[in-house]
């Protein structure tokens, strides 16, 4: 188990507990601290709510929690991770929709996440369900979305030509339909 004691260290700001054999749950206090800029706890055998349903904090922006048993669904809406650039949580049993990535300043709707903030996205082999929103071509610098082995449905959004940052796009082994024609 991560002790929770981690969390009364006011000043950590990068802990990697990666490939261990640690179990049980993350310790919400420690997930939610302001200091804590990196956070990696991929292949474990870590369960409980995924770690965005605890609340993170402030200046959270590289989170790392890949093949472990994490559940629960996704944040309905993505704008309240703002700081977050880097977010992998693939290969957990993840459900529900995938969330609304918030529009950008210069969109229909305005919120104050910032566009640059996400850079890379992985959510594959979960069971995450509904479409992708089209809000997710207002994050201009986004460079990795990795969908695949889910069970998203629906067209394909025709805003992700606006991703000129985009080098990977994987969203095979779902259930979308559609014309493609965003390239």
């Amino acid at each position: 188990a991560i002790p929770s004691e981690l969390a009364s260290d006011r000043i950590l700001q990068y802990l990697n507990l990666q490939y261990n054999m640690l179990t049980q749950s993350i310790p919400t206090e420690l997930i939610q601290l302001d200091s804590l800029v990196n956070f990696q706890v991929e292949m474990n055998h870590l369960s409980g709510e995924n770690p965005l349903s605890l609340g993170v904090g402030l200046n959270l922006n590289y989170l790392v929690a890949s093949g472990n048993h994490f559940s629960g669904s996704l944040p309905s809406n993505f704008t309240a991770f703002k700081s977050i650039q880097y977010l992998y949580m693939d290969t957990n049993a993840i459900s529900g929709p995938l969330p609304d990535f918030g529009m950008c300043e210069g969109s229909a709707v305005h919120t104050d996440l910032s566009c640059s903030s996400l850079v890379q996205l992985s959510l594959f082999g979960n069971r995450i369900t509904g479409t992708i929103s089209e809000t997710i071509g207002s994050h201009t610098n986004i460079a990795i979305i990795a969908f695949s082995n889910n069970n998203l449905r629906g067209p394909l959004p025709k805003n992700l030509y606006k991703l000129n940052q985009l080098q990977v796009l994987n969203i095979s082994s779902n259930f979308l339909s559609g014309k493609v024609d965003i390239f």
